[in-house]
């Protein structure tokens, strides 16, 4: 018993201490997302702040707010037909970097400061969420001209059961849209979310004992497992790759298309520098997507020529870091110059690569 005791109390005392230190550093806190203002997105609590830093050592901490619509936005949104509605993942809300370095801001300078951009980026989600926020943003603020940022793996993500669904994806069995929303955090999760120790193992060590479990029982199956045409790292030329890919798009193309008159504006992620294993968006489905988006009269915007012409002068990198594939600050000012270029008016060409 006094060698339990004993056991008992340095991991108590460990506990105590971790949890102390936790708090004094920039580690991760809960963000409290839920479905409070429409039944298929998801928001922070309005007016919402929370830290977040990236890995084991808490690298690029910021401090982060929401606005009143619980959007990762520099200002509060409100009903303005001349607003822009600025619609993405992670890629939009980039957590990573200083407000002022975010697409939203950089777009608004380039425009001139004339328009206010609706930043209404949520990470782990995908294109048929987006057409969601779309249809929110167009009935709430009365917004007509949208920027959609979409990046390689946005499209097949939009299947269920991708893991990067809040709302609405595509069933592959029927080829039908259906709900596919988030359960509530349990009470153990919610009471987990108090503690800042619990938040460093889940949001920096990244610590899943489910997820653990789940790569087990994969690796046992290893070779056994159909192949499964929505992950986004596949080979080049699949046909089943394609027919996915089509199959979201219609999909995409017909909510979008029962929504309010406006704009449309579609950004394509590129590659930059050396692409990752698994980053790259073939260029076939990229054709595909382009030219699906063109005909239904999206305005489209390809990223590739704008990054390879920054390669091809500059060594100056437009990603975070090596080991994460976000956009930087000089990446997204790229970004916004070419959209903002592409927006100067009807009847402008759309920067699409016919590689």
């Amino acid at each position: 018993m006094p060698a339990l005791r004993a056991v008992l109390s340095a991991v108590a005392t460990f506990l105590v201490v971790a949890e102390v230190v936790c708090r004094l550093l920039p580690v991760s806190t809960a963000t409290e997302t839920d479905y409070r203002r429409d039944p298929l997105i998801r928001t922070y609590p309005a007016h919402h702040r929370w830290v977040t830093s990236t890995g084991w050592d808490l690298r690029r901490p910021q401090w982060m707010a929401a606005n009143n619509a619980g959007f990762a936005a520099a200002h509060d949104f409100s009903f303005n037909p001349q607003a822009i509605a600025l619609i993405g993942d992670s890629y939009v809300e980039a957590s990573m970097l200083k407000t002022s370095e975010r697409l939203a801001h950089r777009l608004e300078m380039v425009l001139g400061g004339q328009r206010p951009v609706y930043a209404m980026g949520s990470p782990g989600t995908s294109l048929l969420d987006y057409a969601e926020r779309i249809r929110w943003a167009r009935q709430h603020y009365g917004v007509r001209d949208v920027v959609l940022f979409v990046e390689a793996s946005d499209v097949l993500q939009s299947y269920c059961g991708s893991g990067n669904v809040e709302g609405v994806c595509l069933d592959a069995a029927t080829g039908e849209v259906r709900t596919s929303t988030l359960p509530p955090a349990s009470d153990a999760k919610r009471w987990l979310r108090q503690s800042a120790f619990a938040q460093y193992l889940v949001s920096q060590l990244r610590f899943d004992p489910g997820r653990i479990w789940q790569q087990v029982l994969a690796q046992s199956r290893a070779g056994h497992a159909p192949k499964d045409v929505r992950r986004p790292d596949g080979p080049q030329r699949d046909p089943k790759r394609i027919d996915a890919v089509n199959q979201v798009l219609q999909a995409f193309l017909a909510r979008t298309d029962r929504q309010p008159p406006g704009r449309l504006i579609m950004v394509l992620d590129g590659r930059r520098g050396v692409a990752r294993p698994g980053r790259a968006w073939p260029a076939e489905e990229r054709k595909l997507v382009a030219q699906g988006l063109r005909a239904a009269g999206a305005v489209v915007v390809d990223l590739e020529p704008v990054f390879a012409a920054h390669d091809a002068t500059s060594a100056l990198r437009l990603d975070i870091a090596p080991n994460d594939a976000h956009l930087n600050a000089l990446g997204l000012d790229l970004v916004a110059k070419a959209t903002a270029a592409a927006m100067a008016g009807p009847g402008v060409k759309t920067a699409v690569s016919e590689r």
